[in-house]
């Protein structure tokens, strides 16, 4: 009984553990597009570094396979100043993810990177 309160509180803890600037945190840029037609783009920023953005299409409009494509990215900084990115996508292939993490550079985070671009490219086009 005691491990079950302990694992619990544990619990409640970790999940109150959030960083301070998450509480504060507002919304820096925003952006969303939709033509009611099942074609959408939307994207956010928050002040604390989080990013969010996705893109639909509608795809074979008005026809027996008619489906939405959906794409975009949400990423974070954790409490240790690394950038974590997930990729994701979702057609008539299912849904696919793809996670990226980049350390920390002298002056601040990279923005979110491109796929298919590796870091070492990045990081020389940065001049790092």
């Amino acid at each position: 009984m005691y491990r079950v309160v302990l694992l619990v509180t544990l619990s409640i803890l970790s999940i109150e553990a959030t960083n301070p600037s998450d509480k504060e945190s507002k919304i820096v840029e925003y952006k969303n597009d939709n033509d009611g037609l099942g074609n959408y783009f939307f994207r956010y920023v928050t002040s604390n570094g989080i990013t969010r953005q996705e893109t639909a299409r509608l795809i074979n409009s008005g026809q027996s396979d008619e489906h939405i494509a959906v794409e975009g990215f949400y990423s974070y900084k954790d409490v240790d100043g690394v950038l974590y990115t997930v990729y994701y996508k979702a057609d008539t292939n299912g849904y696919q993810t793809t996670t990226t993490s980049r350390p920390r550079l002298d002056e601040g985070f990279l923005e979110p990177p491109i796929p298919g671009v590796p870091d070492s490219v990045v990081a020389s086009l940065l001049g790092k």
